[in-house]
């Protein structure tokens, strides 16, 4: 959490949790949708955006495109490439951060733009609305990859603009509040989608029949998630025997971000959020029941009274965040992912024509990676839908999972581990372990306090000889006083460490903390003194 000291709004202060997500969580959100974006815009400029159907021979043919269609449409996604390249330059700290965000968001916004007036004009020139041409002709995929393109080069706008905004009001430095393995995401999102552009270029020629490039990046997106709807599929041995490890790869590198998605959300994101949480608490408490100061009492008793009810008070209140982030984290994937898939189903209604309980039904098939291949969309703008939804649903569907196994089935296994042991009689091992741990602590609170070991006896005359020499002089006294503390505090730093290595998540009591601490400011006040350092 170093990262967090670029913020001048500490945890438990007001809008700490917004700023946070408006500097960690906003740029990765335009490094997702910037690489996807621009896979989506090369469809949209290859793919013809008029399709002409011929109801009574049953065919399909294509017109080009017009010619300042084309340049427009280029232009929007040289704008979007110029836009990823300095937001990833941005993310790898190659290029100043005012000058990458210059570029990134002016591009996003122009890319934007561009898009939005190339689709009404579109709209007017082909006349898609017309009734009676609707018959004949229809949007192809390409145009609604344009659209879809559109809406997410300026997300990526609003979300740096807002991170600049934060900047501009000083609340984070230049640069953006992200540790090495989230800078690194950039570059897995490229990578998948060069992966997926690449192999849908393949499949154009390695299909059943010779299908159009929107429809291989179709393919390859049901490929790579493993639905498999079976819609389209290679029957050459070529094509099958490259199917296999196309989609290999494409899964280890959709793992690699879906990976990434869970260690910034549920790790980076939950130890910070909680951190906010603890402090927001400590401070209420602070305010409804002020504590006294420890300094004033001068009764040693009742002053470790003090500290230790103010240590219970701290521990209380860190377990109560950790556990109302758990829920809450459970909370919100779940209605992320309702939301989701609530929406995503009304999408596929209007595009499919389907009931709704049909695009439900065939959103959660293809979130849980079944595919029968019963329900599959079949028109142009289903199929553009679907292969956004589809980027987003898995990894939507992976956080829901994992906060389901921090909370709801962490809680079913602890419940059966205890109905086990206590049906099959396992209590004595639950004994005989808790014993073995009670005396390991045992042993380290001796060790802590146990004074230096006598000498052999053969050193005894040497030591007798030289005691009146030692009473007089107090500075030898001292330092052997020094010495045998610093052999405590090394003995209870080796029982630490041992207990570190047995029991990671071990929460120590207020009594192991004290000590610690006694011994540390033993420690302190020993390397103050002089006669150490003569020593």
């Amino acid at each position: 959490l170093k990262y967090l000291n670029n913020i001048s709004i500490k945890p438990g202060q007001n809008w700490f949790v917004s700023w946070y997500m408006v500097s960690v969580h906003f740029p990765l959100i335009a490094a997702s949708c910037g690489p996807l974006a621009n896979m989506l815009a090369v469809v949209a400029l290859v793919d013809p955006w008029k399709v002409e159907t011929d109801v009574s021979q049953s065919r399909k043919s294509v017109h080009r495109d017009l010619v300042w269609i084309l340049s427009c449409n280029g232009v929007s996604l040289f704008c979007g490439c110029l836009a990823n390249i300095s937001l990833l330059l941005n993310f790898s700290g190659r290029v100043r951060y005012n000058v990458s965000q210059a570029i990134s968001i002016g591009g996003f916004l122009t890319g934007s733009l561009i898009l939005i007036a190339l689709v009404i004009a579109s709209n007017s020139v082909y006349d898609f609305n017309n009734p009676i041409n609707a018959s004949e002709y229809k949007p192809s995929q390409g145009y609604w990859y344009a659209v879809i393109t559109a809406s997410m080069y300026f997300l990526c706008f609003i979300m740096l603009l807002m991170n600049e905004i934060g900047h501009i009001r000083g609340i984070y430095g230049a640069s953006f509040n992200l540790n090495r393995p989230q800078r690194s995401f950039m570059l897995q999102n490229i990578a998948y989608v060069g992966w997926i552009l690449g192999g849908a270029g393949l499949f154009t020629f390695l299909l059943s029949e010779h299908v159009s490039y929107p429809d291989a990046i179709y393919y390859a997106q049901v490929t790579v998630l493993t639905i498999g709807f079976g819609d389209f599929h290679a029957t050459s041995i070529l094509g099958r025997a490259l199917c296999l490890p196309y989609a290999l790869v494409g899964i280890l590198l959709l793992g690699l971000i879906v990976n990434s998605i869970r260690q910034i959300i549920l790790k980076s994101g939950s130890y910070t959020v909680m951190w906010h949480f603890s402090e927001t608490n400590r401070r209420h408490g602070l305010k409804k029941k002020p504590v006294n100061n420890l300094q004033e009492s001068s009764d040693q008793n009742e002053k470790t009274n003090l500290e230790r009810a103010s240590f219970h008070n701290i521990r209380k209140i860190h377990n109560n965040a950790r556990r109302y982030y758990k829920w809450f984290t459970l909370f919100i994937s779940l209605l992320t992912f309702l939301i989701f898939m609530g929406l995503g189903a009304m999408v596929f209604l209007f595009a499919e024509s389907w009931s709704y309980f049909t695009a439900i039904y065939f959103c959660s098939l293809s979130v849980l990676t079944i595919g029968y291949g019963d329900t599959v969309p079949t028109n142009s703008a289903g199929k553009a839908f679907f292969v956004v939804w589809s980027f987003v649903a898995v990894p939507t569907m992976t956080i829901l999972v994992t906060s389901l196994l921090e909370t709801i089935v962490k809680w079913v296994i602890v419940v059966t581990d205890r109905f086990g042991g206590w049906a099959f009689g396992n209590q004595s091992e639950l004994r005989h372990q808790t014993q073995k741990l009670r005396d390991s602590m045992s042993r380290f609170q001796a060790s802590s306090t146990q004074s230096l070991p006598q000498r052999p006896s053969a050193h005894k005359h040497r030591r007798n000889r030289h005691r009146h020499d030692h009473e007089n002089n107090p500075k030898i006294d001292s330092l052997s006083t020094e010495v045998k503390y610093l052999v405590e505090i090394c003995k209870a730093l080796d029982q630490s460490m041992r207990m570190v290595l047995a029991e990671p998540d071990k929460k120590y009591t207020f009594d192991e903390w004290n000590n610690m601490i006694e011994l540390s400011q033993r420690h302190s006040s020993i390397l103050d003194k002089s006669s150490v350092n003569q020593a």
